[in-house]
């Protein structure tokens, strides 16, 4: 019983600090403690299980070739999507407003295809920036992973789905808490009565639910170009990404 609750306090410390940012810094370290600390030996071994953001198992490239480069960043942003804690999970997208001024938001990163160069996240339709990207499709997505210390920006045009037959079968993946987000019957950014409490949301929701199905939306980000900046002790390291017929191309920039 003893070491059942002790286990249980060492998944719940190593949980809160494997979400921390410094926590998935000093990982390595972590692992190396617990082949020679028998004392950290339980917690650095739940805390490598719950962490699940070990981004890949080789260095950054180079910048001396385009390919390499590119397959490490696809394999980022694979993880990205699969990892729920890994920082490409969260992406920012900017668009122009009605008005004319940048607009920025953080995102979930919901999918992506190195074949077809895009990446994708869900909206709302009823949100602002539907209508932003429909008047003007052009976007730019941004991550930065503060393990690896690649910042990606990806100038895209992006597209709205709605109501089709692929857009459904990713409504009816997503989890049933995800799908209640889209049965408030508020707007996205729409103004409140300062004396109007929110009514909760439904914890889970049916597949056929239409009226949730209808304001649900994928937004597909397709790209030909690439900045990735790798910040180094060192000397930081830049290149543009290019894509041509012949394949991805690879320019050298001053950071």
């Amino acid at each position: 019983m003893h070491g059942e609750c002790q286990r249980n306090d060492a998944v719940v410390l190593a949980d809160r600090f494997a979400g921390s940012v410094f926590g998935r810094m000093i990982w390595p370290y972590c692992l190396g403690a617990s082949s020679s600390v028998s004392s950290a030996k339980g917690f650095c071994k739940i805390l490598l299980e719950r962490m699940n953001t070990h981004i890949v198992d080789r260095p950054v490239p180079d910048f001396s070739s385009a390919e390499p480069l590119f397959a490490f960043v696809s394999e980022m942003l694979h993880q990205g999507v699969a990892m729920n804690r890994h920082a490409y999970h969260l992406m920012t997208v900017a668009t122009l407003n009605a008005e004319g001024w940048p607009d920025a938001r953080v995102v979930v990163l919901r999918g992506w295809d190195a074949a077809a160069r895009t990446l994708r996240f869900h909206t709302d339709l009823r949100s602002p920036k539907v209508q932003a990207l429909e008047a003007q499709p052009r976007v730019t997505l941004l991550m930065y992973d503060p393990v690896s210390r690649v910042q990606l920006r990806i100038p895209a045009l992006a597209e709205v789905r709605k109501g089709d037959a692929w857009v459904r079968s990713l409504w009816e993946r997503s989890r049933p808490d995800s799908r209640a987000c889209y049965a408030a019957d508020e707007a996205p950014g729409e103004v409140l009565a300062t004396e109007e409490p929110l009514r909760d949301l439904p914890l889970t929701l049916d597949t056929d639910n239409e009226l949730a199905f209808q304001r649900f939306g994928v937004v597909v980000c397709t790209f030909t170009r690439m900045d990735v900046l790798h910040l180094h002790a060192g000397r930081h390291r830049r290149g543009r990404l290019d894509w041509s017929t012949s394949g991805w191309q690879l320019t050298r920039l001053a950071p």
